[in-house]
């Protein structure tokens, strides 16, 4: 009985591993190979405490804990600028680092490791055994598990999967990426540690064999197999890969060795499965059952139709957009002689606009010309090299785009970048601010005003959803939508933010005629409800029907303004736009 519940107890270890890995993998994106590293961490902390210290089990344990999320936090610094190739090569680094000092070490015992750990005591009882381990064990990987669990399925955990999805998203809707990334890397980091210092105080025994590279690769096939993103997914790729030894030893009746060597052949072949036909594991976040599955059926219709759903709004409906009031005459942008240069190429030369309240501002003019780059200029997308920029008098020159979003101005983007493994509902409520769930602290420790903010924002969203026609697909997967659907969600997903200036790029593009009308008379209504818009267009009939002002760019320099018509009667214009005389 012994031999199946020490099995118990170390799938139970192993499950801790798992979810954590998956939150940071899975949910957040961030791709570690380390994760036996900090396991590993907090093992070796723990254990040197108890048996050099003199420290006892439990705060040596919660000391490992807190030296293992702080070794995460300080490995993220450098990983918030990595792409996921160099990522994994970082953390591929800190695991050889980690074991190499934990052998090199004379205080933490070499290749033999730290032997003779004390045993648990609990509740003023010795624990010996498997059996009696198991209840502490279970209790604590279930705390770890509604831990995991609860950012999974919160507002917090939307964001980790929007910045999963595409970083420049997140922070074009003022998301602090940087914040959560750390954040992120210290719990899982820390989660790790403290089921290291758990199979430490259980073993008796810490050595780098424990936590080498091997339980490395082992913990991730869990995730990747079970289902990024699902915390059930997690549990049952840890079942899976923990009893696969124990079933090749008993069942099959395979050698130690043998079936060690048998086990890794069988990761292969279910990695190799996994990945060619369910990429996303065999329980993805996305996996339903049962009566949530009828509920939740993805809209299947036509790639180019909305079925059944709900024409667009207009300027007549009564959707409160929550901007602050602005005068008629008031400058909601200025930007003055702005200059932007690329390794000594000017790609914005001293270029001046002024975007007004209520009205449509187009930039146009031939591929080159510069329009994307002052439009990502006006958005902190890239750093001014000279010139000034203001929105409402607050000077967002040097800027990042996270705080000019959170200041008012928010873009959106020619590809059009929805977040396709969120739905509808959740890609539109990413945008409303100031929620109370997407804070480490208010998640945790403002439960009631967690929940009403998050109820607060679905509404909105909804509401949104409505006014753009999308409303009764809500809980369709971004994925699952045509190119023109796209647009309508993204225009709602900005008007989410509530921000007063908004950032169109190529509203028009690559939409067929059917679904241009719906887009343009949406901007139309954005505008007639006050709100500044701004657009990067190259279709000078979706320019003539929107802008009141137009500036065209060439070579960097805005070389007239004016009206449509009357920037067709510019010799310049002409001769760039259309080649002729």
């Amino acid at each position: 009985m012994s031999y199946y519940t020490n099995i118990a107890d170390g799938t139970l270890i192993f499950i801790m591993l798992t979810v954590s890995l998956n939150l940071l993998f899975g949910s957040a994106g961030q791709v570690s190979v380390a994760q036996a590293a900090f396991a590993a961490v907090g093992a070796y902390t723990s254990g040197y405490l108890a048996l050099s210290a003199g420290v006892a089990i439990v705060p040596s344990i919660l000391i490992g804990t807190l030296a293992a999320a702080l070794c995460g936090a300080v490995v993220s610094l450098p990983a918030l600028r990595l792409s996921e190739e160099f990522l994994m090569l970082l953390t591929l680094a800190i695991q050889t680092i980690v074991i190499s000092l934990a052998t090199a070490l004379p205080q933490f015992g070499g290749v033999d490791g730290l032997l003779g750990l004390p045993t648990w005591k609990f509740l003023g009882l010795n624990v010996t055994n498997p059996n009696e381990m198991l209840p502490l064990l279970l209790i604590v990987t279930l705390v770890v598990f509604f831990i995991c669990r609860r950012f999974t399925k919160s507002p917090y955990g939307i964001v980790l999967r929007s910045i999963r999805d595409d970083e420049s998203v997140s922070r074009s809707l003022g998301k602090q990426v940087f914040t959560y990334k750390i954040q992120m890397f210290a719990l899982t980091a820390g989660i790790a540690g403290f089921a290291g210092g758990l199979l430490a105080f259980y073993d008796r025994i810490v050595s780098p064999s424990q936590y080498g590279f091997d339980q490395s690769v082992e913990l991730f096939a869990m995730v990747v197999i079970g289902g990024l993103g699902s915390p059930y997914g997690a549990v049952f790729g840890a079942i899976v890969i923990s009893l696969s030894g124990p079933i090749l030893q008993k069942v099959v009746n395979l050698g130690p060795a043998q079936a060690s060597l048998v086990q890794l052949m069988v990761y292969g072949v279910l990695l190799v499965v996994v990945t060619m036909f369910l990429p996303r594991g065999i329980f993805p976040e996305d996996a339903r059952f049962g009566w949530r599955k009828r509920r939740s059926q993805p809209f299947l219709g036509p790639r180019n139709e909305i079925a059944g759903s709900e024409q667009p709004g207009d300027a007549s409906q009564t959707v409160d957009f929550r901007v602050a009031t602005l005068t008629e005459n008031q400058s909601t942008v200025v930007a003055r002689g702005v200059t932007c240069k690329f390794e000594g190429l000017t790609a914005v030369d001293r270029a001046s606009v002024e975007l007004l309240p209520g009205k449509i501002t187009a930039l146009v003019g031939p591929n080159g010309a510069g329009k994307t780059t002052l439009f990502n200029l006006l958005a902190g997308v890239i750093p001014v090299d000279g010139g000034s920029i203001y929105l409402n008098d607050v000077d967002i020159t040097h800027k990042s785009s996270v705080e000019i979003s959170r200041l008012g101005l928010v873009r959106s983007f020619q590809d059009v970048r929805i977040l396709p493994s969120l739905t509808l509902l959740e890609n539109v409520a990413l945008g409303v601010p100031h929620q109370i769930g997407e804070t480490f602290w208010g998640l945790w420790f403002r439960p009631g005003a967690t929940h009403r903010s998050k109820v607060d924002a679905s509404n909105r969203a909804m509401e949104l959803l409505a006014f753009v026609g999308l409303s009764d697909i809500a809980t369709t997967r971004a994925r699952d939508l045509g190119f023109g659907q796209q647009k309508l969600l993204a225009i709602a997903r900005l008007l989410a933010t509530d921000a007063p200036v908004l950032l169109l790029d190529e509203p028009g593009s690559g939409i067929e005629s059917s679904w241009l009308d719906r887009v343009l008379a949406l901007i139309e209504s954005i505008r007639d409800q006050g709100r500044t818009v701004c657009v990067v267009e190259h279709n000078l009939e979706v320019v003539r029907r929107l802008a009141d002002t137009v500036y065209f760019m060439d070579l960097g320099k805005i070389v007239a303004q004016g009206s449509v018509e009357q920037l067709m009667e510019e010799h310049v214009v002409v001769q760039a736009y259309f080649g002729t005389n």
